[in-house]
């Protein structure tokens, strides 16, 4: 990652240039302090102490509840879920509480459930963002799985 800061009268210019997404919050707290140095006023970083979606439980206990799960699910695909969605993972059990249907697969190991919570609730726009962004399950899936995730996402 480079961050460069250039100060022009009384503004300036803040580049940012590669990055994890997965450091997001440390970035920001950096461009914070970039931006404070070229003079802007604002309050300070506030991120570090919140909690990440889903982010409550520790792994055993997030494991814990994969394994208690719906039968309606495999093992491994619940948890996935857990280490993906975290506590999450108990809206995804609700999801298929209320529509047991949801349990279908629409690719090996993506049940319906799961690409109706990414569209609702992680805001998922495509089958590209769900798959790659969201998920790396575009790693995972071969082409037909992928397609199969595409199509779904394309009848919504």
């Amino acid at each position: 990652m480079t961050l460069e800061t250039r100060a022009q009268g009384t503004g300036g210019l803040l580049t940012l240039i590669g990055g994890k997404l997965t450091t997001h919050r440390a970035t920001a707290d950096l461009i914070l302090d970039k931006l404070q140095a070229l003079g802007l006023t604002m309050g300070t970083a506030w991120t570090k102490g919140v909690q990440l979606y889903g982010g409550s439980l520790w792994r055993d206990a997030l494991l814990a509840r994969a394994e208690a799960g719906p039968d309606s699910v495999p093992t491994k695909t619940r948890r996935r879920w857990a280490l993906t969605y975290g506590d999450k993972i108990d809206d995804l059990y609700a999801r298929l509480h209320s529509n047991p249907g949801s349990a279908e697969d629409i690719a090996p190991g993506v049940p319906r459930a799961e690409l109706d919570h990414a569209r609702e609730e992680k805001d998922a726009l495509s089958a590209e963002d769900f798959l790659l962004r969201r998920t790396k399950l575009r790693l995972l899936l071969d082409e037909k799985g992928r397609k199969n995730v595409e199509d779904c996402f394309a009848k919504t």
